[in-house]
């Protein structure tokens, strides 16, 4: 029998028990969403050899990004749920905290922020895992 934990539930936790308590009083939303197999809740025992562990997206005001994302990786313990917080994903170590403004993201994603009332979405299409006009 394994004691597998799917990474969402494992990263639900990890918010909620700690990252949420860095981050009180900050206008936050928190998620998982992007790559990865636990996203989808498609993942198993076998995902967590490889870019997998406790993750969580944070989304604060641009001017409170770098402030924010200190205070959570300072506050960061070495494990949680017996993996670490601070590991390999997608060939790049780091905190399993991504701490960001949602604008920011969106145009890294997007190429433009839906939040500033463009309209310039409607002649996008989707071609494989990018948006292209």
């Amino acid at each position: 029998m394994s004691n597998f934990v799917p990474g969402i539930e494992l990263s639900r936790a990890f918010y909620g028990e700690v990252v949420a308590p860095l981050v009180s009083g900050v206008p936050h939303s928190a998620a998982l969403i992007g790559p990865g197999s636990e996203v989808l809740e498609f993942d198993t025992a076998r995902s967590a050899d490889h870019d997998w562990g406790p993750r969580v997206l944070l989304f604060v005001p641009a001017e409170l990004v770098a402030e924010v994302e200190a205070k959570v990786v300072a506050g960061l313990p070495d494990e949680f749920g017996g993996f670490p917080t601070v590991f390999a994903y997608h060939e790049r170590v780091r905190p399993g905290v991504t701490v960001v403004d949602l604008g920011e993201w969106l145009v890294e994603r997007l190429g433009f922020d839906p939040g500033t009332g463009c309209r310039c979405w409607i002649g996008w299409r989707r071609r494989g895992s990018a948006w292209r006009r």
